[in-house]
């Protein structure tokens, strides 16, 4: 088995289907959710979060996934716990 990882533009350049099958059901991670933060403009452009998944390829199939954000705010750094994405300190 030959492994591909890639970084997408966006989760609404990744296939819903394929998507949702990895996430086992979990809505916070589902393709729907994730692409309507994206053409509400809650992410994107202008946000200071831009959406770039990582998917690994077996070949053609998508066979993991993971939504990741480049945070580019000036004021607050970010910080992955065990609740989440919480603000660390305020940035001069």
């Amino acid at each position: 088995m030959t492994l591909k990882v890639t970084l997408a533009d966006s989760v609404t350049a990744v296939d819903a289907e394929s998507w949702d099958a990895l996430v086992g059901g979990m809505p916070l991670l589902n393709h729907a959710f994730l692409s309507a933060l994206e053409t509400s403009n809650s992410v994107g452009k202008g946000t200071g979060w831009q959406s770039c998944p990582m998917l690994v390829f077996d070949g053609e199939a998508i066979v993991g996934a993971l939504p990741l954000y480049v945070i580019a705010t000036p004021t607050v750094s970010m910080s992955l716990t065990g609740h989440g994405l919480r603000p660390t300190k305020k940035m001069a």
